[in-house]
């Protein structure tokens, strides 16, 4: 009996294997090639990494000195709405009052009096006490806000205290006889010192 091979079923069935052989070679080839980088690949992601983490770090940065910048700048507005200028109309009565009160100790001490010494000591204490009083108040305001300009003010109330007892102590002892204008233009370059330094601190910067 003769057999008889169907060669073109045997072809068909090469040529689908080969197919199929060419498409799983054709899926892993392209399955490999999605998770392979280049060294250059590589090398340009790390830089793209690299420069989101700089900008993310930058970004972060100038964050946290615009929050320091606005800390600082509310500090600062807070001392001059809450300290200085409810402190100005104050700091003005206070010197004008200490100016007509060293005028009226000079009516009442008489230069050369032997007998007005103590009566000078007392005027002195007075004036000192006075200055005190009010620049504890302001002092401690300040304090809370800034020690070392606390300090400075203290040493602006020291020189008041030099000042005005100086002034009457040369006053009654015949050594200088200032005129009304000029012990005025001392004390109130006081004034301008003590209100300088509060406005200045408004300005600095920190």
């Amino acid at each position: 009996m003769l057999v008889t091979i169907d060669t073109t079923t045997a072809y068909s069935n090469d040529t689908i294997i080969n197919l199929l052989n060419q498409i799983v070679a054709n899926t892993v080839e392209h399955k490999d090639s999605y998770y392979y980088l280049s060294f250059n690949e590589v090398i340009t992601l790390l830089l793209a990494i690299l420069s989101v983490a700089i900008a993310i770090y930058q970004f972060n940065k100038q964050m946290r000195k615009n929050r320091e910048e606005q800390k600082v700048a509310n500090k600062k507005n807070w001392f001059l709405s809450v300290i200085v200028l409810p402190q100005i109309e104050d700091v003005n009565a206070f010197y004008k009052k200490i100016i007509e009160d060293v005028l009226s100790d000079m009516l009442i001490l008489q230069p050369g009096n032997s007998g007005n010494i103590i009566l000078l000591s007392e005027k002195q204490a007075e004036r000192k006490e006075q200055i005190n009083a009010f620049f504890d108040h302001l002092q401690s305001l300040v304090r809370s806000f800034d020690i070392s300009l606390s300090r400075r003010i203290a040493d602006e109330v020291e020189k008041l205290e030099d000042e005005v007892t100086t002034m009457l102590g040369d006053f009654y002892f015949n050594i200088d006889n200032p005129t009304r204008h000029e012990i005025r233009r001392r004390l109130l370059l006081s004034k301008k010192n003590v209100i300088s330094l509060l406005y200045q601190k408004t300005q600095d910067d920190d």
